[in-house]
C-alpha cells in the first residue's frame, strides 16, 4: 500500500473495510472519519471510547469519595458546633439563672425596706393629718361662732333681739384664747413633720427607682433564660455584643444597693424618733370648748322650739282668716249675682213702661198697670240699694280680712326667717362643731 498524503493508508479488511481503530492525525483535526456505514459517520474509536468511559468513571469515583469525605467532615464539624453551642447555651442559662437569683434577692430586700418606709411615711402623714385636724378644729370653732353671729343678724324686725343663744355663742368665742399656745405648737410640729416627710420620700424614691431597675433586669434575664435556638421570637440583632461605657461593675453594683438601703434605714429610724403623742396638751381645752358648745346648742334648740310653736299658732290663725276670706268672697259673688238678677226685672218693667208711653189719645191713661209697673220699679230699686249696701259692707269686711291676712303672712315670713336662720342655718352649722376627739386631733 502506498503512503497517502497524511500517512500510510490503512490495510483493508477481508470485507474490504478500513479497521475501526485506525485514526490519522488529520482525523483528530478535521473530525472526519472513513465511512463505516452508508448512513453514519464515526468520530471516535472504541479505544478512545473505553478511555473516555474510564476517565468518566474515575472522575465520578473521585467526586463521590471527595463528597463523602466532605460530608463526613461537615457532619463532624456540625456535631462539634452543636455540642459546643449547646454547652455554651447551657452554661449561659446557668449564669443567667444565677444572676436572676441575685437580682431577685436584692429586689426582695429593696421591696421590704420600701414597704417599711412606706409604712413610716403613712404613720408620719397620719401624725401630720392629726396635727392639721386639731389645728383646723380650733379654726373651725372660731369660724362657726363668727358665722352664727353674722347669720343671726339676718333676722327681721321684732325677732332681731339679743337672746340667750347670742349670749352663749359670745361666751364660746371668748374660749378661743385658750388655743393660741396650742396653735403655735402645732405650727412648729408641722414644719418638722414636713421636713421628715421630704427626707422619707427622697429615700423611698431612690429605693423605688432602684427596685424598678432590678425588676426590669430580673424580667429581662428570666425571659433571656427561656430563649433557645428554636424560639419563635429570636431575631438578628446587629451590634448586640458591644459593651456600653456606662455599665457598672459587680462591686459597684453591690455598693450602690447597700448604700441606698442604708440611707433608707437611717431616714426611717430618724422618723421613728419624731412621732409623739399630743393628746395631753389639748385635752382640757377641747373639753372646755365642747362644754360651752353644748350650752349654745341647748339654747339654740329652745329658741327653735319657741319659733315652731309661734309658727303653728300663726298658721292656724291664717287658715281661719283664709277660710273667712273665702266665705266672704262667696258672699260678695252672691250679692253681685243677686244685683245682676234684679237688673233683668228692672229692664223688663222699664221696657213695659216705655212701650206704654207710645199709646195715643185716651188710651194713654194712668191705669192700674201703669202704677203697678212704677211700684215694681221702686221695689226693685230699693232691693238693689239694699243689696249694694250689703255688698259694700262685705267688701269692707273683705278688705279688713285681707289686711289681717297680710299682717299674719308678714309675721309668718318673719318667724319663718328666724326659724330658717336658727334651725336651717345656725343649727345645721353647729353640726360641724368639732367633738372632743376632733379638737384633740383624733
Amino acid at each position: 500500500m502506498q503512503p497517502g498524503p497524511l500517512g500510510p493508508l490503512p490495510v483493508p479488511t477481508a470485507e474490504g473495510n478500513i479497521p475501526l481503530d485506525y485514526w490519522t492525525p488529520l482525523a483528530d483535526l478535521t473530525k472526519t472519519r472513513p465511512a463505516v456505514e452508508n448512513l453514519s459517520l464515526s468520530r471516535y474509536s472504541p479505544s478512545e471510547l473505553r478511555e473516555h468511559v474510564e476517565k468518566l468513571t474515575k472522575s465520578c469515583n473521585d467526586g463521590i469519595q471527595a463528597a463523602a469525605l466532605t460530608g463526613y467532615n461537615a457532619r463532624r464539624c456540625a456535631l462539634r458546633a452543636y455540642a459546643v453551642t449547646d454547652r455554651n447555651q447551657l452554661d449561659n442559662n446557668i449564669r443567667l439563672s444565677a444572676r436572676a437569683g441575685t437580682i431577685y434577692c436584692w429586689k426582695s430586700k429593696l421591696d421590704r425596706i420600701v414597704s417599711k418606709i412606706r409604712e413610716e411615711i403613712d404613720a408620719v402623714l397620719e401624725v401630720r393629718r392629726r396635727t392639721m385636724r386639731a389645728k383646723s378644729a380650733l379654726q373651725l370653732v372660731d369660724n362657726i361662732g363668727k358665722d352664727i353671729m353674722n347669720i343671726r343678724c339676718y333676722r327681721m324686725d321684732t325677732d332681731l333681739v339679743r337672746d340667750q343663744v347670742t349670749e352663749e355663742i359670745s361666751k364660746s368665742l371668748q374660749e378661743l384664747s385658750l388655743c393660741d399656745e396650742i396653735r403655735d405648737l402645732y405650727n412648729r410640729l408641722l414644719d418638722q413633720i414636713v421636713m421628715q416627710i421630704e427626707e422619707l420620700k427622697a429615700a423611698k424614691q431612690r429605693l423605688e427607682f432602684d427596685w424598678s431597675e432590678k425588676t426590669e433586669a430580673y424580667e429581662i434575664d428570666v425571659d433571656s433564660r427561656g430563649f433557645n435556638s428554636d424560639s419563635e421570637i429570636i431575631l438578628w440583632k446587629s451590634g448586640a455584643a458591644r459593651l456600653p461605657p456606662d455599665q457598672s461593675s459587680p462591686s459597684g453594683y453591690q455598693h450602690s444597693v447597700e448604700q441606698a438601703i442604708a440611707e433608707g434605714e437611717t431616714a426611717r429610724e430618724r422618723s421613728n424618733g419624731l412621732r409623739a403623742n399630743l393628746d395631753s396638751i389639748i385635752k382640757k381645752a377641747a373639753r372646755d370648748l365642747r362644754k360651752q358648745a353644748d350650752k349654745a346648742d341647748l339654747a339654740l334648740m329652745e329658741q327653735i322650739k319657741l319659733h315652731e310653736q309661734t309658727l303653728r299658732r300663726l298658721d292656724e290663725e291664717l287658715r281661719r282668716d283664709l277660710k273667712q276670706i273665702a266665705d266672704t268672697e262667696s258672699l260678695i259673688d252672691e250679692m253681685r249675682n243677686a244685683s245682676r238678677r234684679l237688673d233683668g226685672a228692672m229692664k223688663c218693667a222699664q221696657t213695659r213702661l216705655d212701650n206704654r208711653l207710645h199709646r195715643h189719645g185716651d188710651e194713654s191713661c194712668r191705669d192700674v198697670p201703669q202704677f203697678g209697673l212704677i211700684e215694681q220699679m221702686k221695689s226693685i230699686a230699693e232691693s238693689v240699694t239694699s243689696t249694694l249696701s250689703q255688698l259694700k259692707r262685705a267688701e269692707d269686711s273683705m278688705a279688713a280680712l285681707i289686711q289681717s291676712k297680710n299682717d299674719l303672712e308678714r309675721e309668718l315670713v318673719i318667724k319663718r326667717k328666724s326659724l330658717y336662720v336658727d334651725r336651717d342655718r345656725c343649727q345645721r352649722l353647729r353640726i360641724f362643731y368639732p367633738s372632743v376627739q376632733t379638737l384633740a386631733g383624733n
